[in-house]
């Protein structure tokens, strides 16, 4: 589990490397105010490569059951800045971010990573990527 921006930066970028041009499609399974969590494979007739879970959601754009294919040419995911991250709690008022609690904004590449006021973004305490691949586990 990752909960530091350092952290959580470098787990993001060990995921978009494993996955660029990689072909995967995406697809959430859980969308409730514990957790945001995500699947993803290249044939879910098949199995599930990565499990991916945003931990303690304050907030989220993402639909339940959501599904989408990857980027293929661009990053999968991305961390906000923490100024990107307050300026989208200050302008949707109704997001309680708790005092003195370090949150992150965790963003999917579900229609481009500009459109992440509409879609794709979680708010979180954490993040946990576990692959279901041996080799790639961190």
């Amino acid at each position: 589990m990752y909960n530091t921006y350092e952290a959580i930066e470098t787990a993001i970028g060990r995921f978009n490397k494993r996955t660029y041009n990689a072909g995967l499609d995406f697809r959430v399974v859980k969308n409730d105010e514990d957790s945001v969590e995500i699947e993803a494979s290249f044939d879910f007739m098949q199995y599930v490569n990565v499990e991916i879970d945003c931990i303690k959601v304050i907030y989220t754009n993402i639909e339940t059951k959501e599904y989408w294919s990857d980027a293929w040419n661009d990053d999968q995911m991305k961390i906000l800045s923490q100024k990107d991250l307050d300026e989208i709690i200050d302008f949707k008022d109704y997001i309680e971010a708790e005092e003195g609690k370090q949150y992150f904004g965790i963003v999917f590449n579900i229609n481009g990573f500009i459109n992440y006021y509409t879609s794709g973004l979680a708010i979180c305490e954490a993040l946990k990527i576990h692959w279901k691949h041996p080799k790639y586990e961190d």
